[in-house]
């Protein structure tokens, strides 16, 4: 995602989704997922999420990556808050790694071909559930921020530690958000803790939280933190 500042204000919603689907028509998608707002404790739809955008900066949408009604309940998403707010909508994913911004800027300016695009940026095998997105954004002129951090980075410090970030250059630095990133305490490392426990991590090992824990949840961080 985009750096965020203490001052971004982030609307909080909870999407339940029933099943994918092989083929999806926009009048029958509202029975494959619920919303709710975490807020009333009511349920919602997606223009009371628009509507209520007026009040915060950023809407983030977790979503399961292979899940096709969340792809295109994200779609409805982006073209209805394009056309409730002009100008002010952009788009960031988390299928793109930073390194990989001038490459989608070049598609979205309809310098470079799909193909040589694809291959660039490097997209996800299931690419064709996220295209209508990118589509979407190059026909309306929308901004798209490549989110990820690089794999190649995520790897370094799951093995070597976040310090080792900082023996990067100039450039390698650029595709990260300013160093040092403090990961070591706060609610964020507890939530990791209590979804994941230590299986991510130790795939099945009993070790006790130490630093081969702190070295894959940093992995997870870094790869994250845009």
């Amino acid at each position: 995602m985009a750096r965020l500042t203490p001052s971004i204000k982030v609307l909080s919603f909870l999407f339940l989704i029933f099943s994918p689907l092989l083929s999806i028509c926009q009048d029958s998608l509202s029975t494959h997922y619920k919303i709710f707002n975490t807020k009333t404790q009511k349920a919602a739809s997606p223009d009371d999420i628009i509507r209520d955008m007026n009040k915060a900066d950023v809407l983030f949408f977790g979503e399961e990556h292979n899940d096709s009604t969340g792809h295109q309940l994200e779609y409805i998403l982006l073209k209805k808050m394009a056309k409730r707010y002009p100008g002010k909508t952009a788009l960031s994913m988390e299928m793109f790694e930073t390194d990989c911004q001038t490459v989608l800027d070049e598609y979205l300016a309809g310098l470079i071909r799909d193909k040589n695009f694809e291959t660039d940026a490097r997209v996800w095998p299931n690419y064709d559930d996220y295209r209508q997105l990118i589509e979407f954004a190059k026909e309306n002129k929308l901004a798209v921020i490549a989110a990820n951090a690089p794999a190649r980075y995520a790897n370094m410090v799951n093995r070597l530690g976040l310090s080792s970030l900082q023996q990067l250059d100039a450039t390698g630095k650029s595709y990260l958000p300013p160093l040092p990133i403090d990961t070591a305490t706060g609610p964020y490392l507890q939530k990791i803790r209590s979804a994941y426990g230590w299986a991510q991590c130790y795939a099945g090992d009993a070790d006790v939280p130490g630093t081969k824990f702190m070295g894959c949840y940093n992995g997870v961080v870094d790869s994250q933190i845009h």
